[in-house]
């Protein structure tokens, strides 16, 4: 019989905010730093505090009850993984993709989304 509890991994969540903000650490930059910066600035901190994951979440993200659990078990599940993200659907239609992942096109030299304006049908799940 194994006693050792398993290790529950420290997770920074990392909203970025402008002009608000209540019952949280607040890092403040003194100058506009943009969307990348902002994330950069609380990944440094986070990183120097430790932590074992980070999530990177919008101020207006809506999420599912037991959406970390599922991002945490994604990670776990094989140590080669170094980034797991979920489905986004719109707002206002619940059941139509914004993305399900994405990807860069070497020929097009742009980005793309996965699932973009689909209705969900699963075709995305992980199986």
């Amino acid at each position: 019989m194994n006693s050792k509890k398993k290790h529950e991994p420290r997770v920074a969540i990392i909203i970025l905010n402008f002009n608000g903000y209540e019952d949280i650490h607040l890092l403040k930059s003194d100058n506009n730093i943009g969307f990348a910066g902002g994330n950069n600035l609380g990944l440094e901190y986070a990183l120097k505090k430790d932590f074992d994951l980070f999530l990177l979440l919008n101020n207006d993200t809506v999420v599912e009850k037991y959406f970390l659990n599922e991002l945490i078990n994604c990670m776990e599940k094989d140590a080669s993984v170094g980034i797991c993200g979920s489905k986004i659907y719109y707002y206002q239609n619940k059941s139509k993709i914004w993305s399900a992942g994405g990807g860069i096109s070497k020929i097009l030299k742009r980005t793309f989304q996965y699932g973009e304006n689909k209705i969900d049908n699963g075709h995305f799940d992980l199986k």
